[in-house]
């Protein structure tokens, strides 16, 4: 069925905004966003440096090997906001980076992981990982490793708890380490409906390589207004802060 030449319009606004936060501020960015029948995608099969956004495809596993303990959720909860010793954690438990990857490769996967906690994560897997982490019960409780980023990225553009729509939840992995910022994962509205965004951004050479995981960043804040951009364009303008 054709898209609706509205929708194709308003996907169009909708990247060039991320076009116009991105670009002056990055060596190069990749962006899939799904909305309903509105979707984009940008250069969603380069590989990036990957740092906390390889949490997802490590708590599927974690799920799968019936290793799921307090723990080694807590370290997985780590890893997912850039975290390294947190992600080494995991992969120890798992059986290290060989035994992971060669489980990625099983999957249809190129996204791999490092010994030293980094990784090479395909914008696209992660987006189906987080797909299938939110959206099976099995992976209920590790699931929860992706809440909690409330004060930079994507989670930046929602309107302060309690100012927003009733009930939407964001579940996400960032990465902020190693030269990158990414921030990727689901937002699940009151109504149910999903709206998924993933972000992957390489900062220039001349650029500092380390960020803070929490708190002011220039490309994290640029992402947290192109997603409040997408947002009101979307009409959910009670999700985000009307200043």
């Amino acid at each position: 069925m054709p898209i609706p030449p509205d929708r194709v319009e308003l996907a169009r606004a909708i990247g060039a905004a991320w076009a116009a936060e991105l670009e002056p501020r990055v060596a190069r960015w990749s962006l899939l966003l799904s909305a309903g029948d509105v979707e984009l995608a940008r250069a969603e099969r380069d590989a990036y440096d990957g740092g906390g956004t390889l949490a997802p495809f490590l708590a599927l596993q974690v799920v799968e090997r019936d290793l799921a303990t307090v723990g080694v959720l807590l370290a997985l909860a780590r890893g997912a906001r850039s975290d390294l010793d947190g992600v080494r954690t995991v992969l120890e438990v798992l059986g290290g980076a060989d035994a992971v990857n060669e489980r990625l490769r099983r999957g249809g996967n190129a996204t791999r992981a490092h010994a030293d906690g980094s990784s090479s994560v395909v914008p696209a897997e992660h987006a189906e990982a987080v797909a299938a982490l939110t959206g099976n019960p099995a992976y209920a409780d590790a699931r929860t490793v992706l809440l909690g980023h409330r004060s930079a990225g994507l989670a930046a553009a929602l309107a302060p708890e309690g100012a927003a729509e009733v009930g939407p939840t964001l579940w996400h992995a960032r990465a902020t380490s190693g030269g990158v910022r990414h921030d990727g994962g689901l937002l699940v509205l009151a109504d149910g409906s999903e709206l998924a965004v993933h972000c992957f951004t390489e900062l220039r050479a001349e650029e500092p390589a380390d960020g803070p995981s929490d708190g002011p960043d220039e490309v994290l804040d640029a992402v947290a207004r192109a997603f409040t951009t997408s947002l009101r364009l979307l009409g959910h303008r009670g999700l985000v802060d009307p200043g």
